[in-house]
């Protein structure tokens, strides 16, 4: 949850937009344009108002709402009930393991299925409603980067719509370029972006590299088969701008691992309809639907309201006693070395650790040389000796950080404060 930035507090919403990173060491000074400022803001409000476990309730609200309006949508474009389940059980479960983690991202994923819909509408039934595209862009372009590939959907349905609506057509294909920069920091977000479409942080950070064949990413595959298979046997069921919304977001994902939550959500909308031709007429039972779907419901309420009533919800692999140890430990002198896992949950709960813990999950303020030494540190504890000098100091994860755990804790000088619920506080004595 931690992971982008989710723990952010009021006292930094009060201060106003950030320019400048004061809050780490490995990227102080560096300047920090904060895209996802108003995710951020939203979430500081959130925490204030009722903790955790309502920006957790929050942000799973966002991404159910979302997964219902694909199914929603996919049944009135034309899909069966078989093929709407049959599409939805597999590309769900693509969607799924992103979407469970409360981040920013969370907030826009109904923002995506509302492009997909006006595109897919708009291909079938031409409308200026499809211009609604553009204020959806300016809005996304403060929550969180994958505007991006928003805004690249929508520049590429503009040449189907040029050729019978030039005007349209042209605010489709220009207008995206205005709305990515809709933001307090403007241009600035140009270097921003740079980032995100160089791939520089791919090296590094798995989910930023290309999508690889394993056991977790084989329903991809086997989505992305089948959408081949239904293009070229039922063609006619899907129109020109619904196979570019599957074609692009389908290489977005090949391209980088957090893009395939995008293409589980285009495939829910759009592949359904496609399907139906391949499965045999089937008339379901009305008494059944209701009964299966009042079930359904039934379990959603009561797993909501579980997570909301549980005091541990949002917070489980963060525990409290950790923060409470090393910040003993820290005093209001000593450095903290931790990882981008628990950097932002740190600063949330110990405000006063500002400046003084060694990163967070704002990967994209490090250096080059400090990302390669996160990585050795992460695979073989390499050279651990001079990438953590200075520190005291440590709140790592067990099995994420199990290399350096191991270097630290065979180390004659290194003590051991805690140890629970996957965390574990460890303190360099002075030699």
């Amino acid at each position: 949850m931690a992971r982008d930035g989710v723990w952010a507090n009021d006292r930094r919403a009060r201060a106003g937009l950030p320019s400048v990173n004061l809050l780490t060491v490995w990227g102080s000074g560096r300047p920090w344009v904060d895209q996802q400022w108003l995710a951020q803001l939203m979430f500081a409000g959130l925490s204030g108002l009722g903790g955790v476990r309502l920006v957790v309730l929050a942000c799973s609200s966002f991404a159910a709402a979302a997964a219902v309006t694909a199914l929603v949508f996919a049944r009135r474009r034309g899909g069966s009930t078989r093929a709407v389940v049959w599409v939805g059980v597999a590309a769900l479960e693509l969607y799924v393991i992103t979407a469970g983690n409360p981040r920013p991202q969370s907030l826009v994923y109904p923002l995506f299925v509302g492009l997909v819909l006006l595109i897919s509408s708009d291909s079938r039934r031409p409308s200026r409603r499809v211009l609604l595209t553009l204020p959806l862009l300016a809005l996304w372009a403060n929550l969180h980067g994958s505007v991006i590939l928003a805004a690249v959907l929508v520049a590429a349905y503009s040449p189907f719509v040029l050729r019978t609506r030039r005007a349209v057509g042209v605010l489709l294909a220009v207008g995206p370029m205005f709305c990515v920069f809709a933001s307090p920091y403007a241009l600035e977000l140009a270097g921003y972006y740079k980032l995100l479409l160089g791939s520089s942080l791919g090296g590094y950070v798995l989910e930023w590299q290309p999508t690889r064949l394993s056991l977790i990413t084989l329903p991809f595959y086997g989505l992305a088969a089948a959408t081949v298979y239904l293009l070229g046997r039922c063609r006619g069921r899907l129109t020109s701008g619904e196979i570019m919304l599957l074609l692009v977001t389908a290489t977005a994902a090949e391209v980088a691992t957090r893009n395939v939550v995008w293409f589980g959500l285009a495939a829910v909308c759009l592949l359904p309809a496609a399907v139906n031709p391949v499965l045999r007429p089937w008339l379901p039972r009305p008494g059944l639907n209701a009964v299966a779907g009042g079930i359904g419901i039934a379990a959603t309420v009561a797993a909501a309201v579980a997570a909301f009533g549980s005091p541990s919800t949002g917070t489980r692999p963060y525990p409290d006693e950790a923060a409470a140890i090393v910040s003993a430990a820290a005093g209001s002198t000593r450095d903290v070395y931790t990882t981008p896992t628990y950097g932002d949950w740190l600063l949330w709960k110990v405000p006063g650790l500002s400046g003084r813990v060694s990163t967070d999950a704002r990967l994209e303020l490090l250096p080059s040389n400090r990302l390669r030494e996160l990585t050795w540190l992460a695979q073989s504890a390499v050279n651990w000796k001079a990438i953590t000098k200075g520190y005291s100091i440590f709140l790592l994860n067990v099995q994420e950080d199990r290399h350096l755990v191991a270097a630290l804790t065979q180390d004659g000088h290194v003590r051991q404060l805690y140890r629970a619920n996957g965390a574990t506080v460890l303190v360099r004595d002075s030699t």
